[in-house]
């Protein structure tokens, strides 16, 4: 049902819309076109603009900063709006003129007709041979008012739009009234006339509901009564006692400034009579002439006089100061008030006028019952004006990414983190109600995380729903197909999954992106927001929902790809909302495993989550739990790749307890071995040992070959950066043992460590072998970012050894392939590696390429603190190159600590080696002599033997200096 404003009631009695508490934000090309438009009117050629934008785009918000702008000129403004609910012609004009010669509801025709007469003399003398039509329009002899008639349809928008006016809204009804309307309607108090339905209301009760009656609209100030009772009434007491009762509750809300809306129900039909005083658009406007005629307005000259009325009090305003007209939702108006908007805006072209309206592009593609959109009123009317170019359309977008994160800004106070402003534009799609909602509806709004979850409300939601009832069939079908789809969809395979020709699909889709639910893409067909989306989804049974879900499923299963990681998890997700869990487990977690091998790591981990869910729909079997462990260990795997160290140590230690309830031995040897790995890179070396001695422990009792290698792996790692390299050896090569460890990147990193020991060691020519196999490996697998550290450390021991051009070669190899691979650990490793490189060549702008490649900079903080410890190190040797000697001393410093506190005897050796260098280019000479000696004393300690010759030949170098000094 399409119509107007909703009661005749003064605007004095109506709390005006307040602006909205946040700052105006862009919309600059939108407000210069209306400033533009404000100047013409103000010289005499006005005209209408109007805006176009979805529900909750902004255009309300524009509206009220172009109003304080025409004030700010020296206008006069009036407007109205148009409401679903109501059918009545041309009611927003008639409320505007209402307000503006002191029309109200709650007084008698003789006192309106005082106060109209008062407020003629006083501003429109010009008017008083139009003073009865124009009085008749606003006060017909038989208005009932503050009183109107709606259906039980549209109960629910009728009272919220009450009570969003300050109306206390109580519902008067039978015990027929279905739970599910009151919930929707929310009334704030409701009044049970009936118990038993076969009884009615009896004569007595009815004398007691009209003293309560009477009560309530005598001390609630802005009451609305909502009359739902005839049925129960008219069971007992007949037509006539009835209707006397309707007028009752009108004269009491017209004279106490309230609202009486009757609802006819089931068993009221022989009341239609009365029932029709309720609503203007069953009254002509002029008598014996209707008005509801849907006529173009060349062909209605005998209606013209009706429509004079109206403009002719709007142009007398003009002539005193220019006049603003605003009328906003406009495609829920009905015909006459479009037919008398296309008048007036003839009428505005040459006046000081401007008429501004507004209107939702998918509201006015329906009308009830009708589904021929391309006759809707708005879309008609707005044909006919155009051909005369009587308007210009502003189409209000939706914000930008940068817009919405200025408006993000102005909610939370600071500049939002880029994680939460990606997942808000993401869910809102740049639409500003719903950022605001997104943002303001939370008590999370100091949270600086994406964490941030906070329902939507959509106050358009029952048009939706509305819109989509109103669809054919197969349009209908293939709206919801899309829906649970969830992503763009093409046309062939709504045809495969609806078995129906290509051009009825045709016809259904045109159909809905004429009413603006879809639209199509290079990808397919998409909804035009995805608020629209969780609306149609939200009204499909769920019995066919889950049967949808299914045949989707069925259709992907028929081209499935289990190398494409979306397609996989696409038909994992349609299983499980089939609720399909077994199928819908082994497709996710065979799609974690693909998207965990392309370091896709938040792909992964949604879909282990999905596993998990679906562990709790199924039985609870020893196969299940074992696999279940696995999944939680695997979340904990992605966890530490990504620096979440502590998430990680969550994870392991709820697989270890459930693998200890459930005695899965091999499930708890891995999370012995897991924990161990995090608390390494947490430098918990007590700790750390002790895990791997456990997992070592159970892995040997299980007979896990592998699960025994990777723990020798993780125990080699500590007893190397611990400085013990023969056991570190012994455990390396107990590693290499195992025959699947050439299977992954831990292999060629252990390989690159035994290299790294030997080249400690001085022994190059063994420490060149394992680099060249760690190479050869990473090259086979095309592992990249490994291959690129091995190279890396390649070309240190090259350059030690004499031969710099292919130090030099290898270097930039190594550059090559990880200037495009960056993300985790290792490449951070192999980048610094190569900065360091460059530093010993003396290359300072190669040195600063490969810094800004590094996320943070050289002094950005990681999750690793080995890892900043060294980019200190790195900093502080470029910027001694640079001679920055001041900051490279606290660089240096800043690694020295973090060193001492992590117990990594030998990059606190080189680091104390480089410090001293470096002291030593500054001429501090005794500070760089003590420097060099802790360098050579740690050195010694670990049997570093190459560096302990270096740092040895450098000390006598400074002391040979220092001797010279004194003499």
């Amino acid at each position: 049902m399409c119509g107007n404003l909703t009661v005749s009631m003064s605007q004095e009695q109506l709390p005006h819309r307040t602006k909205e508490n946040h700052p105006f934000i862009n919309r600059v090309r939108e407000k210069g076109l209306l400033f533009e438009h404000l100047n013409s009117a103000t010289f005499g050629k006005g005209g209408m603009v109007l805006l176009e934008g979805e529900a909750g785009i902004g255009k309300t918000r524009l509206v009220t900063e172009i109003i304080e702008v025409a004030l700010e000129k020296g206008f006069h403004h009036i407007a109205g709006r148009c409401l679903e609910y109501r059918k009545t012609p041309i009611f927003p004009f008639i409320e505007m003129l209402k307000e503006h010669l002191r029309v109200q509801p709650g007084l008698s025709r003789k006192e309106n007709m005082d106060a109209f007469l008062r407020t003629i003399n006083e501003q429109h003398p010009a008017l008083q041979d139009m003073i009865g039509p124009l009085f008749d329009l606003m006060v017909p002899m038989d208005e009932v008012h503050g009183s109107f008639k709606a259906s039980i349809e549209d109960l629910p928008r009728v009272i919220n739009d009450l009570k969003s006016r300050g109306f206390r809204t109580i519902m008067v009804s039978g015990t027929d009234l279905g739970e599910e309307i009151i919930g929707n309607c929310e009334p704030a108090d409701r009044i049970v006339v009936d118990t038993d339905e076969s009884k009615g209301v009896s004569p007595r009760r009815l004398e007691r509901l009209a003293m309560r009656i009477r009560d309530l609209f005598t001390t609630v100030r802005h009451c609305a009564l909502i009359d739902c009772s005839l049925g129960p009434l008219l069971l007992h007491n007949g037509p006539d006692k009835v209707e006397r009762m309707l007028k009752v509750m009108d004269q009491l809300a017209a004279g106490n400034g309230g609202v009486c809306v009757h609802v006819p129900m089931v068993g009221s039909d022989h009341l239609s009579g009365t029932l029709a005083a309720y609503d203007l658009y069953e009254r002509p406007l002029e008598d014996g002439k209707d008005t509801t005629s849907d006529k173009p307005m060349d062909e209605q000259k005998p209606l013209l006089s009706t429509y004079e009325l109206v403009p002719s009090i709007f142009l007398e305003l003009s002539k005193k100061d220019p006049l603003l007209i605003v009328l906003e939702d406009l495609q829920w108006g009905e015909k006459t008030t479009l037919n008398l908007l296309h008048y007036l805006a003839r009428t505005a072209r040459n006046e000081r006028m401007l008429i501004l309206g507004s209107y939702r592009p998918e509201g006015m593609d329906l009308e009830e019952g009708d589904h021929d959109t391309s006759r809707t009123p708005l879309r008609e009317a707005l044909r006919r004006i155009s051909r005369e170019r009587l308007f210009d359309i502003i189409q209000v977008a939706r914000f930008d990414r940068s817009t919405t994160g200025l408006l993000m800004e102005s909610i939370l106070g600071r500049t939002p983190e880029q994680s939460l402003l990606e997942k808000v534009f993401k869910e809102t799609e740049g639409n500003p109600r719903y950022i605001i909602e997104r943002l303001r509806t939370s008590s999370t709004n100091n949270t600086r995380t994406a964490e941030v979850q906070v329902p939507f409300h959509d106050a358009a939601e029952d048009m939706f729903i509305k819109r989509v009832n109103a669809l054919e069939p197969l349009a209908r079908e293939v709206l919801e197909l899309v829906s649970v789809i969830g992503r763009a969809t093409r046309l062939e395979d709504i045809i495969s999954m609806t078995g129906r020709g290509e051009g009825d699909i045709l016809d259904a889709v045109d159909s809905m992106e004429q009413m603006r639910f879809l639209r199509e893409t290079e990808d397919g067909f998409v909804f035009e927001h995805n608020k629209v989306r969780e609306s149609v989804h939200s009204i499909i049974p769920p019995e066919k929902r889950a049967l949808m879900h299914l045949r989707i499923a069925d259709r992907l299963e028929k081209k499935k790809d289990l190398n494409d990681p979306d397609a996989t998890a696409r038909m994992a997700e349609h299983y499980y909302m089939g609720e399909q869990y077994r199928s819908s487990l082994e497709l996710s977690l065979t799609s974690s495993e693909r998207y965990i091998e392309r370091s896709l790591l938040d792909q992964a981990q949604k879909e282990l989550e999905r596993a998990l869910d679906c562990f709790e729909r199924l039985d609870d079997t020893r196969d299940n739990w074992v696999v279940r462990i696995n999944v939680i260990m695997s979340l904990g795997d992605i966890h530490q790749r990504r620096g979440e160290l502590f998430k990680a140590l969550n994870r392991y230690n709820e697989a270890r307890d459930i693998s200890e309830s459930k005695s899965v031995t091999l499930g708890l040897s891995s999370a012995y071995r897991r924990i161990g790995d995090t608390l390494l890179r947490l430098f918990d070396w007590d700790q750390t040992a002790d895990n791997y001695l456990r997992s070592l422990h159970l892995s040997k009792k299980s007979e896990d070959k592998n699960e025994v290698a990777l723990t020798f792996k993780g125990l080699g790692r500590v007893y190397y950066l611990k400085g013990d390299y023969n056991r570190a050896l012994d455990c390396y090569m107990r590693y290499l043992e195992n025959p699947n460890g050439g299977k992954s990147s831990t292999y060629i990193l252990a390989l690159q460590e035994i290299g790294d020991i030997y080249n400690e060691l001085g022994e190059f020519n063994q420490a060149l072998t394992y680099y060249k196999l760690s190479i050869r490996t990473g090259e086979e697998k095309q592992l990249s970012k490994e291959t690129a550290l091995s190279l890396v450390r390649m070309s240190n021991v090259l350059m030690r050894v004499g031969d710099l051009d292919e130090a030099r070669r290898f270097s930039d190899l190594a550059f090559s392939l990880i200037r495009d691979n960056l993300g985790d650990d290792v490449s951070e490793k192999a980048l610094i590696g190569y900065i360091e490189m460059m530093i010993e060549f003396g290359d300072l702008e190669c040195a600063e390429d490969g810094a800004s490649l590094i996320p943070g900079g050289l002094q950005g903080a990681g999750s690793d603190r080995l890892i900043d410890a060294v980019k200190a190190r790195i900093n502080a040797l470029l910027l001694a190159r640079r001679r920055d000697f001041e900051v490279s001393h606290t660089e240096m410093e800043r690694s020295m600590m973090v060193l001492q506190e992590l117990q990594v005897p030998f990059q606190l050796a080189l680091t104390y080696f480089h410090g001293g260098l470096i002291r030593f280019q500054c001429m501090e000479v005794e500070k760089a002599k003590d420097l060099l000696i802790k360098a050579s004393e740690v050195f010694k300690t670990i049997k570093a033997i190459h560096y302990m010759s270096r740092t040895a030949s450098k000390l006598r170098e400074v002391t040979f200096i220092m001797e010279g000094m004194r003499r």
